[in-house]
């Protein structure tokens, strides 16, 4: 009689490697928060301090510089502050709508940790992508790196979504259907967004940047019909005789 395998530390139904799993959800969130952090920190790098030289390129004695020159020059550099905000912001955009995902996935298995490793790739990226945009913003190929990034994670993050929405067990039963949707026209909006921020570039670089604002309207969108929905939706109370 051949002797019982040994039940590891989860006990006998604990998941193994091909069939991984589970309900902790703790060290996916942790790893996500802290690569979004990460990325919102290395941005940061991409704006420098303006120094200034004399004829013969020695740098100056920064308390030498008159405060005009200091001003006229952080006035230079301002392209690179509004590319560092809207990349932040996009990073900021991204972790809400990752926020609002796993907050109705209550487990997960190998494909949401796929999906989920592949998105974060995309965010982890997205500080070199905003630095190789600040310096050739006027390239359509720093542009198109960019937008394709962007949108590319979009995709990766809906299918996450899909997934765990279609898959028993890894979403609560209560999770309605009008939810499951808008979140849905969300990821696939904003990444549709991007694509077509592509095609602009085609017709003018400049203007496929204004195409990214709408993102953030998109985003805005939901966020009020969520509300409305939510208020129409809550209990009334009950009055008394």
């Amino acid at each position: 009689m051949e002797p019982a395998a040994a039940a590891g530390p989860g006990g006998p139904d604990a998941t193994v490697d091909d069939e991984l799993g589970g309900s902790d959800l703790g060290r996916i969130i942790a790893l996500s928060d802290g690569i979004f952090a990460f990325a919102m920190t290395l941005l940061a790098l991409s704006l420098t301090v303006p120094v200034f030289r004399n004829a013969q390129g020695v740098p100056l004695d920064p308390g030498t510089i008159p405060s005009p020159e200091l001003a006229h020059a952080l006035l230079g550099e301002g392209s690179a502050f509004l590319t560092y905000a809207f990349g932040f912001f996009i990073i900021a955009f991204w972790w809400e709508a990752h926020h609002r995902i796993f907050a109705h996935v209550h487990r997960w298995d190998r494909r949401v940790l796929s999906f989920n490793l592949a998105f974060l790739l995309m965010i982890a990226v997205t500080p070199f992508l905003v630095s190789l945009y600040a310096q050739f913003g006027a390239d359509q190929a720093a542009l198109v790196l960019y937008a394709g990034a962007q949108g590319l994670g979009g995709l990766v993050l809906a299918a996450l979504w899909e997934h765990a929405t279609r898959a028993p067990g890894l979403t609560g039963p209560d999770l309605p259907g009008t939810l499951v949707a808008r979140y849905r026209a969300r990821l696939f909006g904003s990444s549709a967004i991007f694509g077509a921020s592509i095609l602009v570039s085609f017709v003018n670089v400049r203007a496929a940047e204004f195409v990214w604002l709408t993102v953030f309207f998109l985003g805005w969108l939901q966020t009020t019909r969520l509300r409305r929905s939510r208020g129409r939706t809550r209990p009334t109370a009950v009055s008394r005789a």
